[in-house]
């Protein structure tokens, strides 16, 4: 039977396909035990080298602890610049200032979505708001603590639809700053700043455990710049050696 009979009659059985595809799995097949071997050859040749140089190895997991290393020290770096950074954003004065600007004329948007019912300007006396209605109003500790408020300052008080107390200083006392040393009274609770006249000042709990002071420490306080008043704004600490 020559070719061209042995070709037709293959077409007529439909099995000339399916002979081309087993020639072609075939050579997949061969190709995959080639490529097996090949990493197989490749792995011993890499063990072999180990065998060979037996400080091959430790060199290459000491290249690989040099090189976690080097990426802890960047990401450390990285991470004392970002530190940097939000201290210096904190510190800047116009920023702050800008913010405050913006929440006088901004509402927030939890008084956009409950409605304020209520708003009272009063007198910050250290720890709460004596309101133009002759009421006290209580102010967060840690909101007075974050605004370093004084004695004296003004503030705006919205009481929302839910109950929500919200605060906003609206204008600043005159102050000035002065150094002490920080004390505690156990029976009381209290904390207090002695300046080196003897004069003492209290300061809010939230402020030392923000900062977390403890006796004996330098405090940086703020007061009002006209005296008399008998709480402080905590403005920072150095710790004691």
């Amino acid at each position: 039977m020559d070719k061209n009979t042995n070709k037709s009659l293959n077409e007529d059985l439909g099995i000339g396909e399916l002979g081309n595809s087993e020639v072609g799995e075939e050579g997949e097949k061969k190709e995959m035990r080639n490529s097996k071997f090949e990493i197989g050859r490749n792995d011993q040749e890499i063990q072999n080298s180990f065998k060979d140089n037996p400080n091959l190895k430790s060199e290459v997991n000491c290249i690989s602890s040099v090189q976690s290393f080097a990426v802890k020290q960047k990401l450390l770096h990285i991470k004392e610049d970002i530190e940097g950074l939000l201290q210096i954003l904190e510190q800047d004065s116009r920023l702050k200032d800008y913010e405050e600007k913006l929440e006088k004329h901004i509402p927030s948007r939890k008084e956009e979505f409950y409605g304020a019912v209520k708003t009272i300007e009063g007198v910050f006396d250290g720890t709460r708001m004596v309101g133009e209605d002759g009421e006290k109003y209580d102010v967060p500790p840690n909101y007075a603590s974050k605004s370093k408020l004084v004695e004296g300052d003004i503030l705006k008080l919205r009481i929302l639809e839910n109950g929500r107390l919200i605060y906003k200083q609206i204008e600043k006392v005159e102050r000035k700053n002065s150094v002490g040393k920080l004390l505690y009274y156990e029976d009381t609770k209290e904390y207090f700043v002695i300046l080196e006249n003897g004069r003492k000042y209290k300061v809010l709990p939230a402020s030392i455990t923000y900062y977390r002071a403890v006796p004996g420490d330098e405090i940086i306080i703020t007061i009002p710049a006209s005296g008399g008043s008998a709480w402080a704004a905590v403005e920072s600490i150095s710790k004691k050696q």
